[in-house]
């Protein structure tokens, strides 16, 4: 053996010689090596349409692992050609077909594309992969649209999600420590779609609700009992905790800020948990008005054991089911009372959230029965709002945005999950009555699909009148903020959602002198417009049918010696909304009653 060897080395006739086939394996490997390096510059570059070239020239010369499909789909992505980065991810599944992350992208793909159907087809195919993974039972039993295509959809969809939250639950043997570990990670699932089906959701929540508290009872138990009323401080104050993700200027915490910013110094002390990451913000803004003020990392045990060691009275978790880790910090018990608020606008179903702190003006005699929690009818809307001194002027003229200088502009701005197919004749009812009427839409919140679907939707509505959609509508893109509150400025009338109606939006278009037409709904999230109208005393544009809302509607297009007149009156009415000091009166006696009794009965 060794003699053939040495004779093969040394021999020019007996050199090894690569066959042609080979030489081309080796030259197709190499530019294969070079093709792929070039598609990752390209990628992290964020040249996406060269990476996409350079990735599809690699796949043809051979396979790629899953991050190559993983890249693919992204590049595609950014390039707004959404179908093709699916298709991307499905090609890699092919290839590597147990795959978690894959799967994982596809079927969070689908989901925010609006293809749910799609979505659970796939989500099944993994479960029997992946039997034990979150994210996939979560898809399969628990995933909603954030759109419906028609009244029709909305209803089975929330049937079928009762049915999959029953067998999402029954998924967990809170019997076993595996098993008690994976139903932890469950309780961090948020069904924030099902608010979009504009029901009252008591009953599916307090099922979930009860869920998470059995299995946070079960891990932390010593965090889930009964905890006495602490004494008072030493000089006689309660200690009231807030804690929330979005304590910064920006945040929708600022909506209730009032109720840290004007609270009794002298009566309370102020705790502020923050989880979030503008630290500097967050800082600056609650300094001056709170007694600790502390920023926490996202994690459910440090936050439980610093709210814990300051032994509170009353704690507030201001926006549970607006962020994963709140639904199951507010299965604690970590103070003697504790409260959530109408920044999210749907019961807990939480056994150990006490106290749902609304507004009077946003409730219905009868939405007690909306609540697992004890329901408070704080006086007024609870706003911060900040006073109105002058109207802002917008700072781009009409044609900047191609709008008619003619036309009536009717802005309807808010997150297109908030639009029901029920209501979309309203629309074309509208724009019929007010021939140069321009309605204009926000995608901003939502992907390009999804907003295609809506237009879809739309264009169904306005051809049942004869009306081309397209002639009266348009939905604009992601406005940077100039551009945003130039739409106010420019705009005529502000029209509000039915179901689910502005809080934020309806405060900037009173900022800026835009009447708003609304229809209080049955449920308090549908009440917002219309509780900050009856606090200011504006009320003649509130509509008490759907009818009524139309008719103001155009009123206000037709008549513009009215619509001036509605609009002059917003200015100097603004300063009945400012701190709302009846409403923080009313809250902090509510505080004091509470820890009072309390404290009399030794509880």
């Amino acid at each position: 053996m060794a003699e053939i060897l040495n004779n093969l080395n040394n021999s020019s006739e007996n050199q090894l010689v690569i066959s042609n086939l080979e030489q081309n394996k080796l030259v197709q490997n190499n530019v294969a090596i070079e093709t792929l390096n070039q598609a990752n510059t390209l990628y992290f570059q964020q040249d996406y349409q060269g990476a996409i070239e350079a990735y599809e020239k690699f796949l043809t010369l051979g396979q790629g692992d899953w991050v190559v499909y993983h890249n693919l789909g992204c590049a595609y992505k950014q390039s707004n050609d959404y179908y093709r980065g699916i298709n991307a991810y499905y090609r890699g599944l092919i290839f590597h077909p147990n795959n978690l992350q894959l799967y994982k992208i596809i079927i969070g793909d689908l989901l925010h594309y609006g293809y749910t159907e799609e979505a659970k087809l796939l989500a099944t195919k993994a479960l029997e992969i992946f039997p034990e993974d979150i994210q996939i039972l979560s898809a399969l039993y628990l995933s909603l649209p954030q759109f419906y295509g028609s009244t029709e959809e909305v209803e089975f969809h929330r049937q079928r999600f009762n049915q999959g939250l029953h067998k999402f639950i029954n998924s967990f043997d809170l019997n076993t420590p595996e098993g008690l570990s994976l139903a932890l990670q469950a309780t961090y699932t948020a069904n924030f779609n099902l608010l979009c089906q504009g029901k009252s959701d008591r009953y599916l929540n307090q099922i979930f609700g009860n869920f998470v508290h059995e299995v946070v009872s079960k891990v932390y138990p010593q965090w889930t009992k009964e905890l006495p009323t602490p004494p008072l401080t030493t000089t006689g104050k309660i200690k009231i905790g807030y804690l929330a993700n979005t304590l910064h200027p920006s945040g929708i915490f600022t909506l209730i800020m009032g109720w840290i910013r004007n609270a009794n110094r002298e009566k309370f002390a102020i705790y502020c948990y923050y989880t979030g990451n503008r630290i500097e913000e967050f800082y600056s803004l609650f300094n001056p008005y709170c007694d600790h003020a502390y920023h926490l990392p996202y994690n459910l045990e440090s936050i439980a054991q610093q709210i814990n060691q300051d032994h509170l009275h009353i704690l507030v978790l201001a926006t549970i089911g607006m962020e994963p880790l709140m639904t199951p910090l507010a299965a604690l018990r970590l103070a003697p009372v504790q409260c959530t608020t109408w920044l999210h606008p749907v019961t807990t179903g939480l056994p150990n959230v006490d106290y749902f702190l609304s507004s009077e003006l946003m409730e219905t005699p009868e939405a007690d029965l909306h609540y697992t929690e004890k329901l408070i009818r704080v006086k007024g809307v609870g706003l911060s709002c900040g006073q109105l001194i002058t109207k802002p002027y917008p700072t781009k003229s009409r044609s900047a945005y191609n709008f008619s200088e003619s036309a009536i502009i009717y802005l309807s701005c808010q997150s297109i999950f908030k639009y029901l197919p029920e209501y979309d004749y309203v629309f074309p009812e509208i724009v019929q009555q007010v021939p140069n009427a321009q309605i204009l839409f926000l995608a901003s919140t939502v992907n390009q699909v999804i907003a295609q679907k809506f237009i879809k939707r739309l264009e169904i509505a306005f051809a049942a009148y004869n009306l081309d959609f397209h002639k009266y509508c348009q939905i604009l893109p992601l406005q940077n903020s100039e551009d945003y509150s130039n739409l106010f400025l420019l705009s005529d009338v502000f029209l509000d959602t039915f179901s689910w109606s502005g809080g934020s939006t309806s405060l900037i278009a009173l900022y800026n002198s835009l009447p708003i037409v609304t229809h209080p709904g049955k449920l308090a999230r549908g009440r917002y417009s219309y509780g900050i109208l009856q606090r200011m005393g504006l009320t003649e544009t509130i509509a008490y049918t759907e009818a009524e809302y139309i008719e103001i509607a155009v009123r206000l297009g037709l008549d513009s010696q009215w619509r001036q007149q509605v609009s002059d009156r917003i200015l100097p009415l603004h300063k009945n909304l400012g701190d709302s000091e009846d409403s923080i009166q009313y809250l902090e006696e509510f505080y004091q009653q509470l820890i009072r009794e309390k404290l009399s009965y030794g509880s």
